[in-house]
């Protein structure tokens, strides 16, 4: 199996897999259309840039593990 580092163009693929991983668990098709926003992996997600909770206007790093 290769891992590789997600690139700005995997978006799309990210956000479909992360969708179907979800819906796998046999969850309503409702329910899954309400957590679609949060199972987008955005651009700017794999960019590494995150908004910060407390302050809107802040872009915080997202955090990286590095797995051997």
């Amino acid at each position: 199996m290769l891992i590789r580092k997600a690139k700005c163009e995997d978006s799309d693929l990210l956000s479909n897999l992360a969708y179907r991983s979800k819906a796998h668990w046999g969850y309503f098709e409702e329910f899954l259309q309400k957590c679609k926003d949060d199972l987008t992996v955005t651009k700017e997600y794999i960019i590494g840039l995150t908004t910060a909770a407390v302050f809107p206007d802040r872009k915080l790093p997202l955090m990286k593990v590095h797995v051997i």
